[in-house]
């Protein structure tokens, strides 16, 4: 259930009297003049949580932090974190154009994915990027073929598979380490004389809250990497973990993991798994590789929100208040799987009352919150929904109504990032 729970702001979100503001900006008065539903992200809040992760990783100062263009690739965003020394982690071939574009350098791109077409091998090798993680050993040949027909050696990882308890990884992804594939899949890369093997990277799972997982998967990454490293010759430049931190503020419905009281904190995450990767280095006498960290997650949550008006209320029976607004799973795909925070924007002395939080859409799976303590709401009045930045804005669709414009604020200063769609933006690429 998506019960209530006590609400904590995070620093940027605050009441001024009774109106709710986002880094000194009146929510209101974004409103009255973008309307509603409005994405609105903190541009201070998205440097603050990067900027928390570096110092975090410090002790280890060959870090790379890559942002996961996936989890929220809307230009401002991307760019913010370029400037803050961000790599990119792109998964296909419009996000590597988009890092391009925004001029991040070939130097720090990152390419991975469990379908890499050839189209997108041939871009990743015309642009001499940093490294692509093969996920197979049918990938692996066709990066070694196309590469041999451009004349070039391509510096490659293997995505791996640790062996985590509570995770279960889609058999789509990377190759065992417990059953000898992976090791197999370096002997292989070792054989194609138009690869350079350098990397090793895992990504575990999403949504992690404990340090745990990470420990154990660095510990059976790095005694694979000793084994190739002794038996092969391959010496490593990348140790790439992936991402996957959990939020503390935004919690999953249906964890998968289990006895986890509460989520890590990123100095907690960057304590314990610095101290892992460094224990790892001495015992299995490796190099000192760049630790490479994919995230996405726990930059871009926090710093997002939706506001959205309250269409219509109702009650049916005995039922807990319905409460319909106009902002819906279109816009924030995963609000049925995960805690949301939802506030008012004016937050008066009025009464409040237990109430179900519905979008507009046509669907019964277009819920927002359920058993959430509000004002007593009526037509006409505002909510804002918090943690709407991983994952929204990328996976936003047109689904019975066009996608909303998104605004950047910034020490009470307001710019739109992007315009609201219009009629002609959704239908001009098709014909009758």
């Amino acid at each position: 259930m998506h019960t209530n729970k006590t609400i904590d702001l995070p620093d940027h979100i605050k009441y001024e009297n009774t109106e709710l503001t986002i880094d000194n900006v009146s929510a209101v008065e974004l409103i009255k003049e973008y309307g509603t539903p409005l994405f609105v992200i903190s541009e201070k809040q998205v440097r603050q949580n990067y900027n928390r992760l570096r110092k975090a990783f410090s002790r280890y100062p060959d870090c790379t932090i890559a942002y996961s263009y996936k989890t929220n690739y809307l230009p401002a965003v991307c760019n913010i974190l370029h400037h803050e020394g961000a790599g990119a982690e792109v998964v296909s071939a419009f996000e590597l154009l988009l890092a391009k574009k925004l001029g991040m350098p070939s130097s720090k791109i990152i390419f991975n994915g469990p379908g890499k077409s050839d189209k997108e091998i041939e871009m990743f090798i015309g642009d001499d990027i940093a490294l692509v993680n093969a996920d197979s050993m049918e990938e692996l040949e066709r990066i070694n073929q196309i590469a041999k027909a451009k004349g070039k050696i391509v510096d490659v990882g293997i995505r791996v598979k640790p062996d985590v308890p509570d995770f279960f990884v889609c058999p789509k992804f990377g190759m065992d380490i417990a059953t000898g594939q992976a090791f197999k899949a370096y002997q292989k890369a070792s054989e194609l004389k138009n690869l350079n093997v350098v990397g090793m990277h895992a990504h575990i799972g999403t949504k992690i809250c404990s340090t745990r997982s990470y420990t154990e998967g660095i510990r059976q990454m790095a005694k694979l990497m000793s084994k190739v490293n002794a038996e092969l010759g391959i010496e490593f430049e990348f140790f790439d973990i992936g991402g996957g931190f959990g939020v503390p503020s935004f919690t999953p419905l249906f964890p998968t993991e289990e006895k986890v009281e509460s989520t890590a904190t990123i100095e907690q995450f960057g304590e314990s798994i610095v101290e892992a990767f460094l224990s790892c280095i001495s015992d299995y006498n490796l190099s000192e590789p760049t630790l490479v960290l994919e995230l996405g997650r726990i930059i871009i949550t926090d710093p997002a929100l939706i506001l959205t008006m309250v269409e219509g209320t109702k009650v049916i029976g005995g039922s807990t208040k319905t409460v319909v607004v106009d902002a819906g799973v279109n816009l924030i795909m995963f609000a049925p799987y995960y805690y949301h925070r939802i506030v008012p924007v004016v937050n008066t002395e009025r009464a409040k009352e237990a109430v179900d939080v519905y979008g507009p859409l046509c669907m019964q799976m277009d819920v927002l919150g359920v058993n959430r303590k509000l004002p007593v709401l009526v037509r006409g009045f505002f909510l804002a929904i918090l943690d709407a930045g991983a994952y929204s804005i990328s996976l936003s669709q047109q689904f019975i109504r066009p996608r909303p414009p998104v605004v950047m604020v910034n020490g009470g200063r307001k710019r739109l990032v992007r315009r609201g769609e219009t009629f002609d933006d959704i239908f001009n690429l098709n014909s009758v």
